[in-house]
């Protein structure tokens, strides 16, 4: 069981639900991540929580020099990522950009969000929905990477944590 103190302080604008319903609301940000980790917790049971911090300089760069989110498993494994919540902290400049931001295992793409350009701190979760696949093997022991699509942010001072649910898959 995960217990997260609901009476932080910071409050969010949670942008997207897993309903799909598109309602934006505020809330504290300890009862925000309690309400995603207790919606989830069957898939937490089930898999890896990694939790991976980003300051501004990497993201800046993130085009440029993609991110490692979670390192190659090894020879004849896959990592499935199966959730993701992504949470942006605004500090005084939003990160500006054309683009948006993915999450790519190989060719793969489960996860893009535009998220870190919010002027706000804000969270999205995205749970993986949809079956991908390509015809080559290039996802077979390699990381889990995120970056920006067409260009590294050119403005922008916050951070952004996420919260990875996966499992390896030994082949």
């Amino acid at each position: 069981m995960i217990k997260i103190d609901s009476a932080l302080t910071a409050e969010v604008t949670v942008i997207a639900n897993e309903t799909g319903s598109g309602a934006n609301t505020t809330v504290r940000l300890g009862q925000a991540l309690q309400d995603i980790i207790d919606s989830k917790a069957s898939v937490l049971s089930a898999g890896t929580v990694l939790k991976v911090s980003l300051t501004a300089a990497q993201i800046l760069n993130s085009f440029t020099t993609p991110l490692v989110l979670v390192p190659a498993a090894g020879a004849g494994t896959i990592i499935r990522p199966s959730s993701i919540v992504f949470i942006n902290k605004f500090l005084t400049t939003a990160f500006s950009s054309p683009n948006s931001m993915s999450v790519y295992l190989g060719s793969l793409t489960p996860f893009t969000s535009a998220i870190f350009q919010s002027a706000n701190n804000a969270i999205e979760l995205r749970a993986m929905t949809t079956a991908s696949s390509v015809g080559t093997l290039d996802c077979v022991n390699v990381p889990l990477m995120l970056k920006t699509n067409t260009a590294n942010p050119t403005l922008g001072d916050g951070s952004m944590d996420f919260y990875i649910t996966y499992a390896v898959i030994t082949l």
